[in-house]
């Protein structure tokens, strides 16, 4: 019999739906129950394309005996993290806290008050080794803990507690101070854990970070370290080209269908884990089409095109924006869809093409995958037959698209959205593609009339057409630095458009600072002042596998000062700005994208304010060639001839024509 989960809208939490588990969804009748009843709760947290997820499910979640003892003796909560992040980014919190490694299923048990006391993420229903306890047994030991020494439980929990409200301010007190060899030291600590071999960052598994490549390519683009650091460039150039090359032509990217996974298993950049998500691909769009601005590598641009075919093909929904995830599995086995043998290729292509696409993407009898099966990927040494073997590739997707696929989770969440959008601008502008802007403009518009209301602002989550849940500070702070970046571009399409797009960030950024801001201390907090609180309000400065809310905060208004020269926004960006300083130093990987908008005022935002009139196609194509610091360009309505310049809020009056400001931008 289905259990209380089978009439949510998460796809995730109906995938738990006939679970013996008697799973609530979160909500106050569960705490209620738990503090009546006298039970820890279990808050269980994951998301729809989460291999392991499924894993744990199937072994442990399905088994009767085990939801026998998690119904006896714990009030049990599903979460689906995508669509409550607030929830899931307070606990994974805590796991790090208690010094264990994050990740999904995340698994927390708590008073019946919500405050935690241990977390962990997955556990087998048996010994298995590895010093991982089994979950029954897990589950036993803690219901036992609770009933005999319920004090000390609540001791843990005020701790961790204490703890969460420190990381909210962990700056010193005078945030005025700030060194712009932070930002240099910074580059030197990234270049310096690079994985000069394989490209990317040491260790595994291996993410591609793409903040981290944003940063460094700001760094290296604007040339800001040449004066006292002249070996840093060397560096970023072979830190850079190896990870781009690596990513591009390894196993993190489907060569078959375009599209990254989310990460590789190895520090090769060998195997992926096979799910996909929509921010990492919005994210390395991004990434990519920065990349191929300052190295003109024909690999980047075609990754990055064959990227958004692939989000149009298959993450598209019907209303006109995109799902959030491709599950890792189908038919139950992570990787299936993707993969092939020998005996496949052979099958499929002819006999030459078929040879020389399996040496080019090493596709082998005994197999780089499982089963003697393959996952094609390139090397350097073969990467000039890419270009040759384009019309295999479109053989083997068409073969590949009468298998059964992986589950997609339709859901559209409006960071996610945010985040493409600003991918298909950038990807749009600067490969002089009108067609992929106006596709962002479409998509950017369909995001304001679906996801803001006049009432409640922004929403965050939409299932079919109905969105829901009031947003989160990434949510306006993504969006607004969305709608900032498409002010720059737009009016290519439409003189005058970037009018509109620059009124909706600043009525955003509005909104943040009325509803998230701490009066008390820098930042803002994860929540609004009128939105539901848990046992901690939490600010989030660190970056995760997307731009945290206070680090898009940093982009908002350092580019609202550029544009507007508002001296209000420049204040905000500089007490912002202070308050990363330290973390700048102690963890600039985990503040990269905080680091990239200083790095861009600091050098000096331009922005160029034409008359309606003007070519802006020509001033397009000038600024495709180079690209050295941040630029808007933008209408100005009052202009009936001639240009105006602002670079760091200041007019620039010494150019004789606008040429000659375009060269020097």
């Amino acid at each position: 019999m289905p259990n209380r989960l089978s009439t949510e809208k998460s796809l995730y939490l109906r995938q738990h739906a006939n679970n013996p588990v008697d799973w609530y969804p979160w909500g106050l009748e569960a705490f209620k129950i738990a503090r009546e009843k006298n039970k820890p709760v279990l808050v269980s947290i994951g998301y729809s394309s989460c291999h392991w997820c499924h894993v744990m499910a199937r072994q442990c979640f399905d088994n009767e005996y085990i939801a026998e003892i998690m119904n006896k003796h714990f009030v049990n909560i599903k979460v689906d993290r995508e669509e409550r992040p607030d929830i899931d980014n307070l606990y994974m919190d805590v796991i790090q806290m208690l010094q264990q490694k994050g990740g999904w299923p995340l698994n927390v048990f708590c008073l019946p008050d919500g405050r935690p006391f241990f977390a962990g993420t997955y556990f087998p229903p048996e010994d298995i080794g590895h010093g991982i306890i089994p979950w029954p047994q897990l589950l036993m030991r803690i219901s036992s803990h609770f009933q005999k020494k319920p004090a000390e439980l609540a001791e843990n929990a005020d701790s961790i507690t204490n703890n969460l409200l420190m990381l909210n301010n962990p700056f010193p007190e005078d945030t005025s101070r700030f060194s712009n060899t932070t930002i240099i030291g910074a580059a030197q600590v990234l270049c310096s854990a690079a994985d000069k071999g394989n490209g990317g960052f040491q260790g595994a598994p291996k993410f591609p970070l793409s903040m981290c490549l944003d940063y460094l390519l700001s760094v290296r683009n604007t040339r800001s370290c040449e004066t006292s650091h002249a070996p840093l460039d060397t560096d970023i150039d072979q830190v850079l080209t190896k990870s781009f090359d690596n990513i591009a032509l390894g196993g993190l990217y489907d060569h078959i269908g375009g599209g990254f996974m989310r990460y590789c298993v190895d520090a090769n950049w060998y195997i992926p884990h096979f799910e996909k998500m929509l921010y990492d691909n919005a994210l390395l769009v991004t990434t990519f089409t920065l990349a191929w601005l300052q190295y003109r590598k024909p690999l980047y641009k075609q990754v990055v095109e064959e990227t958004i075919d692939f989000l149009f093909r298959e993450m598209a929904v019907t209303n006109g924006a995109f799902a959030s995830a491709i599950s890792a599995e189908s038919e139950g086995v992570e990787g299936k869809y993707y993969v092939w043998s020998v005996k496949e290729i052979r099958a499929l292509l002819p006999l030459d093409q078929a040879e020389a696409f399996c040496q080019a993407y090493q596709i082998t009898d005994e197999g780089n995958f499982e089963d003697g099966l393959s996952f094609p990927r390139l090397t350097e040494a073969t990467a000039h037959m890419r270009e040759t073997l384009a019309a295999a590739r479109q053989k083997l997707l068409a073969a590949r698209e009468k298998r059964i696929a992986p589950g997609i989770d339709k859901k559209q969440l409006l960071y996610w959205n945010a985040l493409t959008v600003k991918a298909l601008a950038e990807a749009g502008y600067y490969f002089e593609r009108q067609d992929c802007l106006a596709k962002a403009h479409e998509l950017a518009e369909f995001l304001w009339s679906t996801f803001h209301t006049v009432k409640n602002g922004l929403l965050s989550i939409c299932y079919d057409t109905e969105a829901s849940i009031n947003g989160y500070l990434h949510d306006y702070a993504s969006l607004a630095e969305t709608y900032l970046s498409l002010a720059g571009k737009v009016d290519i399409l439409k003189p005058g458009l970037s009018q509109t797009y620059l009124a909706r960030a600043k009525q955003l950024i509005e909104t943040v600072t009325q509803h998230f801001k701490d009066t008390a201390n820098p930042g803002y907090f994860f929540t609004a002042d009128d939105q539901e609180q848990l046992f901690v309000r939490k600010k989030e400065w660190w970056d995760n596998a997307v731009p945290s809310g206070n680090s898009s905060m940093v982009h908002n208004l350092a580019d609202l000062y550029a544009i507007t020269q508002d001296e209000s926004y420049l204040k905000a960006f500089k007490d912002l700005r202070g308050a990363y300083a330290e973390l700048i130093v102690t963890s600039p990987s985990s503040v990269a994208h905080a680091i990239n908008a200083i790095v861009a005022h600091e050098v000096g935002i331009a922005v160029l304010y034409l008359p309606p009139s003007a070519d802006f196609s020509a001033v397009q194509k000038t600024l495709c060639q180079k690209h050295f610091r941040k630029v808007f360009v933008m209408t100005d309505l009052t202009l009936s001839s001639g240009f105006k310049l602002f670079v760091k809020g200041k007019e620039i009056d010494s150019f004789q024509s606008l040429e000659e400001a375009l060269q020097k931008i």
